[in-house]
């Protein structure tokens, strides 16, 4: 039996299990990513999940060898990939005054060399297939400077549209549909990491009065790794809860 397959990264929680989930729903085949292994093996080998449709890989996808090796080992087993998810990234929210040069590296690294490396090693067989889809995670800071996060988040962010938008026209030729989307916060892991004052000033700021859910984010990825997203390609797509650039 045929099963389109999905890579997603940073699978383990948040916005890419919820991501991942949906495509399992979806009858796809999830290669299922992230640096935690022991976190995914958790997650998918004791969840309620048809195990015939994972395959689980744990990589440090800022390390360009281990995303070659590890996107080797999927083709190896699969023969094909279809969607590329890249939702794996850390967090930064120090002000640029007290951020060492190491923190900024590590933030850019994961964020925006990772993706690049992902998306550099499945166009080959995306090229070669004549189609292929895309989706990067991007953030509402890359368009605004963030409100809690730091300057190391909001500006590899910004670089993840711009990446976004030239292998879109690079790779249009092939028939690969590349966008990106930029959620505002989302209930997910990382809201841990601010303050009960700034969670609370950033929900005054977003007009629908709450935060975004995890599998609202999968939905808008899953649209745009479907057919139904044919004719879209080169986008970012806002889902913020009506939080915009020029509020």
């Amino acid at each position: 039996m045929y099963r389109k397959l999905a890579i997603i990264t940073g699978a383990a929680q948040g916005i890419g299990k919820a991501t991942a989930e949906r495509f399992l729903k979806e009858d796809y085949q999830a290669a299922v990513v992230d640096i935690n292994k022991e976190k995914l093996e958790k997650v998918y080998l004791n969840g309620d999940y048809n195990k015939e449709q994972i395959l689980i890989y744990g990589c440090d996808i800022s390390d360009s060898h281990a995303v070659n090796d590890m996107t080797a080992a999927i083709l190896k087993k699969v023969k094909h990939i279809d969607v590329l998810v890249n939702c794996a990234g850390i967090v930064q929210t120090g002000k640029i005054k007290d951020m060492s040069d190491d923190e900024w590296e590590k933030t850019f690294k994961v964020n925006l060399f990772g993706m690049f490396y992902l998306c550099r090693a499945v166009i080959p067989t995306f090229e070669a297939q004549k189609h292929g889809k895309i989706v990067n995670v991007s953030s509402l800071a890359g368009k605004n400077g963030g409100i809690n996060s730091g300057a190391a988040y909001s500006a590899s962010k910004a670089g993840v549209i711009s990446l976004t938008r030239t292998l879109a026209k690079e790779l249009a030729p092939y028939n690969i549909n590349v966008n990106a989307i930029a959620p505002g916060m989302v209930d997910t892991e990382i809201l841990q990491k601010y303050t009960e004052e700034q969670r609370s000033n950033t929900m005054k700021t977003i007009p629908l009065g709450r935060f975004g859910r995890p599998d609202e984010i999968a939905n808008v990825i899953y649209f745009l790794s479907s057919e139904e997203s044919s004719y879209i390609t080169g986008e970012l797509i806002d889902i913020n809860g009506g939080t915009y650039l020029d509020n």
